[in-house]
This record gives C-alpha cells, sequence and structure tokens, in this order.
C-alpha cells in the first residue's frame, strides 16, 4: 500500500485508533493508499473500488467544509477532513470517523432528542440514585419548569409520601432485570396528590449499569375506580335495604330459566333460609313457593311477556314459611331485555 512518506509512529497511532481514519489522493478518482484498522473493519472490508468514487462520495459535497457526511451500504458516516494547505501535501485526510446512523436507524441525536420530547414521561438513573437523564414530561410531573432539574433522587424524595421507595425499586429492577411496576403518591402541594405508575427497568451499557423509569399519572384512573367502588356498594346496600326482593331472570337459548342474581329481600319473600339462597339458581325452588291455584297464571303471563317483550306483572300467592301452611299475597314486576347473544333477561322485583 502506497504511504506517501508517513512516519511508522504516526501510522501506528491512526492504525490503532478507536475512531476511522484514512487519506486519499487528491487527484480523481482519489483512490485510498492508507487506513486503519476500524475504518477497515467498518467500510474497507467491503469495498471494491477503494477510492472516494468507489464510496459514492462526490469531492463537490465536501471540498470547502471540513467535516462531512456520507451514506455507504445504508448506513451514516461523520468525519473530519484535513484537505491540502499548500502544494507539498497531496492527500485528503480523513479522520475522527464514526457511524451515526445504522441502516435508517435514528442517530444518537435523534434518540435522545425523541426521548426528552416523548410524551412518557422518563428518567434514568445510576444505582447510586444519581440522574443520568431526565425528559421533559417526567420534569413537569415532577413539579419542574424546563429549566430546572435534579441531580440526584435525593433531592426530590420528599414529594412522595413514602420518600424511601426510590431505593426499592431500584434494588428491585438490578435483582431481576425485567420490568417493575409500583405505584407511589407524589404531594405537590398540600391539596394536590397525584397516583403514579412507576415502571422500572434495569439496562446495563458495557460495564455500566443504569434503571430506566417511567412514570404514569394515573390519578384520574384510581379516582374512577374508587369511585366504581363506592357507587357498587351503595346500590348494593340500595338493594338489600329496598322492601321485599329484587331480581334478575335469564331466559337462554335453550329455553332453560336461571337467577342470574337475588337480594337479600327474596329469602324473606319466600321464606328460604341462607343456606338456600347461596344455592338457588334455578326457578323450580321459587315455583314451589307459588300457590298452586295462582301457578298457571304465573307461567302463561311469563310466557307472554317473553314473547311479546312487554313488562310483566302479577299478583299471586306465595308460602313464606315452610313451617305453616300459610299464604300470602305479593305483587310481581319485570321488565324484560333482549341480549345480543339472544339470551333474555327480566329485571323484576
Amino acid at each position: 500500500m502506497h504511504e506517501k512518506g508517513i512516519n511508522s509512529t504516526f501510522k501506528k497511532l491512526i492504525y490503532e485508533s478507536a475512531e476511522m481514519v484514512f487519506l486519499t489522493d487528491d487527484s480523481y478518482p482519489y483512490a485510498i493508499f492508507y487506513s486503519n484498522q476500524s475504518f477497515e473493519n467498518q467500510i474497507g472490508e467491503s469495498l471494491d473500488d477503494r477510492s472516494l468514487v468507489g464510496m459514492g462520495m462526490d469531492i463537490s459535497d465536501f471540498i470547502f467544509s471540513e467535516e462531512v457526511r456520507f451514506s455507504y451500504a445504508g448506513d451514516e458516516f461523520d468525519f473530519q477532513i484535513e484537505l491540502p494547505q499548500d502544494s507539498s501535501v497531496n492527500y485528503f485526510l480523513f479522520y475522527k470517523g464514526e457511524k451515526v446512523r445504522d441502516q435508517g436507524l435514528p442517530t444518537k441525536r435523534e434518540f435522545e432528542l425523541f426521548l426528552m420530547e416523548s410524551a412518557e414521561a422518563q428518567f434514568v438513573l445510576k444505582p447510586g440514585g444519581e440522574v443520568f437523564l431526565v425528559n421533559k414530561e417526567a420534569l413537569r410531573i415532577l413539579g419542574f419548569g424546563d429549566e430546572e432539574g435534579f441531580s440526584h433522587f435525593r433531592e426530590i424524595e420528599a414529594y412522595f409520601v413514602d420518600s424511601k421507595q426510590w431505593g426499592f425499586w431500584i434494588n428491585e429492577a438490578i435483582a431481576n432485570p425485567v420490568p417493575h411496576k409500583f405505584s407511589s403518591i407524589l404531594r405537590l402541594l398540600p391539596d394536590i396528590k397525584l397516583e403514579l405508575e412507576v415502571v422500572a427497568k434495569q439496562v446495563k451499557l458495557d460495564s455500566n449499569q443504569y434503571i430506566i423509569f417511567s412514570l404514569k399519572d394515573i390519578t384520574e384512573k384510581v379516582t374512577l375506580e374508587r369511585n366504581l367502588v363506592d357507587s357498587g356498594r351503595f346500590l348494593m346496600n340500595l338493594t338489600e335495604q329496598v322492601p321485599g326482593g329484587l331480581y334478575q331472570l335469564v331466559l337462554d337459548g335453550e329455553g332453560k330459566m336461571s337467577f342470574s342474581f337475588l337480594s337479600k329481600g327474596i329469602a324473606q319473600v319466600l321464606g328460604l333460609s341462607p343456606e338456600e339462597m347461596e344455592n338457588i339458581t334455578d326457578i323450580s325452588t321459587a315455583i314451589s313457593k307459588i300457590h298452586p291455584l295462582d301457578l298457571p297464571q304465573v307461567i302463561t303471563s311469563s310466557i307472554a311477556s317473553a314473547k311479546k317483550q312487554e313488562p310483566w306483572q302479577c299478583q299471586f300467592r306465595v308460602k313464606s314459611d315452610s313451617e305453616k301452611d300459610e299464604y300470602r299475597w305479593i305483587l310481581g314486576a319485570a321488565s324484560p331485555q333482549t341480549l345480543d347473544n339472544g339470551d333474555m333477561v327480566w329485571y323484576g322485583y
């Protein structure tokens, strides 16, 4: 390989450099006459034509510049350039070369921009709690402005109801390198609290350990779930206190009728024991409580309600006490609804 009078010390330095370095003639097709191992590993070994032309480069792209970016084999590379300053120098020097994009993937700068501008709150800590990176959304959730920040998680631990949680999050992430989910409460002001879902995962880069965190404000979700639970409890208490009893009766596609819900008041209406209430599903137990003379009317009116899909209402006698042979009059009523699967449901009392 032509060496253009390069001394051995200089050759050794550039050959062992981790950054790519190569030199070319200063005349067309700008043949590469020297390159280091890093260049060979990433570009040179795949070159059929060892020249700038063979690499698809046009001298007009960099003749008045001190750096150049070019694409080769789907990757992008950045190089600093030293051009001839006088007639005694007859080569171009390309140095500090690095790959900035792999096969169309985002560059390091683009990755950092995507992370910083992500709609998901994210930050990266070192195992000791030192901050490596915090994006804008995380700063917003934690109550910081765009120009503010923190260098260690210890600086913001007081904002959390459980101020020592972060140490546990880090330890769990390091102990098992899978995503870990936690919940936490962030106290921004005495009367403002955020419910957070925290996800932590360990990442190793070379010999360094990092823990990537994502934060999600789930205050609205948690509040909604609590309201639903409270509403469910309210409705359950309401149904249990309503005089008489409430029920939900299902007629399936095969013609089988069964109860899918019975309030506690049904036990008093039909004289059922707690054990019978727990085990009652089909309607046979309820039918057995109806006066024999009233049973035909109950059945025919129920069939009419099903066929016409009209509300059902009927007065009949039931036996409320298994110990006594006595009956009492009750009024039953229900509204039918046809489900998407073809089943019919009556909601009644």
